[in-house]
């Protein structure tokens, strides 16, 4: 009864989300004039325009080719323990975890500890999930450090470079910003002793957003903003 009642709230729930999502489609195709004819705020298009350039540059520092060997280590070992612990977890459940059931009782059939759920195996699974995220916490702190770098040292190409360039599919991917880079991103343009410089810049980023958008915007539907 319990799978019936997941599978049909399950159910339920997609099929409002496909609701959902074509309203949306429909007031966006019928108010294009009136969506296009709203200002944008000068505000968020500068926090767009920081944004835009910490990912380029991210993007860009973090090419395999121009990552160090030791960082190539630490990330291919993050994947490989990851991809071992959920191979271990699914293949071989039965040795990981020992049977419990919701009538079972943690004096009676776990010897009154709670961890005797796990068997070897399952703590040698969960030993290798814990090392590979910790792998790749050094690798983003390191890919964090490094596009720091190459902005505050002048490293990060210009926009007119990148735009003459085809952009690649993940240049062309909705845009996605992490809480610390964005604070370096903000960090950064504090730091700038030259504000005409970095008005020119912003204003290249700015035009490299706005061609971008463009481009992806197909006819008579709205580009839904960034957020």
């Amino acid at each position: 009864m319990g799978a019936v009642s997941s599978a049909l709230a399950a159910g339920v729930i997609f099929y409002f989300m496909i609701i959902a999502a074509s309203n949306i489609k429909i007031v966006l195709d019928n108010n294009v004039d009136e969506i296009n004819g709203i200002e944008i705020d000068e505000e968020v298009k500068r926090l767009d325009t920081l944004a835009e350039k910490w990912r380029i540059t991210y993007h860009e520092e973090t090419h395999w080719s121009r990552v160090p060997t030791r960082m190539r280590a630490v990330l291919t070992s993050s994947v490989v323990f990851m991809s071992s612990s959920c191979y271990m977890l699914m293949m071989f459940n039965v040795h990981c975890f020992k049977e419990y059931d919701l009538l079972y009782t943690i004096q009676e059939h776990l010897d009154g500890q709670v961890i005797n759920i796990v068997l070897p195996l399952g703590q040698a699974a969960i030993l290798l999930f814990a090392l590979s995220c910790v792998l790749l916490t050094v690798f983003l702190n390191w890919a964090t450090k490094a596009t720091r770098d190459a902005i505050r040292d002048g490293r990060a190409r210009r926009t007119a470079e990148i735009s003459a360039e085809s952009p690649s599919p993940l240049q062309q991917r909705n845009l996605t910003i992490a809480a610390g880079e964005f604070d370096v991103e903000m960090e950064l343009a504090g730091d700038d002793d030259s504000p005409k410089n970095d008005k020119r810049i912003s204003e290249s980023f700015s035009e490299q957003i706005e061609s971008n958008k463009s481009r992806s915007k197909p006819n008579g539907a709205v580009a839904p903003s960034p957020t």
